[in-house]
């Protein structure tokens, strides 16, 4: 029996941007640490400054071209093409944890509703390019990569 090599697996591997996905957790972990840890008020202060800390890094990065260049300079292995012309996901994160730490007071509801983001979205690319199946949102998003999104955040 020969040994072979599947290279379009290694070459679909290697497509996943994996500092995003590490940063995606590394965010998601630090998110879910303080929502446990750190009790309401304060988990909700944390989150509303954290939300006005990106959207300040939005305007500047609009208004100013240097500031938007060195941001995008330092960012590059995290920020996909189409965010230099919309909102980074950072800023859709800091949202989320403001509006969802100001809702629940419960620090393990909280921490729930970002297990899903922090595992969930990482586990979706990486089983979508693993995993060849039906594209949908203009070939951006698989079947598969969605059940694997929902399996780790179930």
């Amino acid at each position: 029996m020969r040994y072979t090599t599947d290279m379009s697996m290694w070459h679909r591997l290697n497509s996943v941007s994996w500092s995003r996905k590490l940063w995606h957790i590394a965010g998601g972990c630090i998110v879910i640490a303080l929502a446990t840890l750190v009790p309401w008020p304060y988990s909700f202060y944390i989150a509303s400054a954290t939300l006005l800390i990106w959207i300040s890094i939005e305007a500047m990065r609009r208004r100013e071209p240097w500031f938007g260049k060195l941001f995008f300079t330092l960012s590059a292995p995290f920020i996909r093409s189409q965010e230099r012309r919309t909102y980074i996901g950072n800023t859709w994160t800091a949202l989320s944890a403001a509006i969802l730490s100001g809702l629940f007071r419960d620090p393990l509801l909280l921490a729930a509703c970002f297990i899903g983001w922090t595992f969930g979205d990482p586990a979706a690319e990486i089983v979508g390019r693993l995993i060849p199946s039906k594209k949908f949102f203009n070939g951006e998003k698989s079947v598969v990569g969605t059940l694997a999104c929902f399996a780790v955040s179930f």
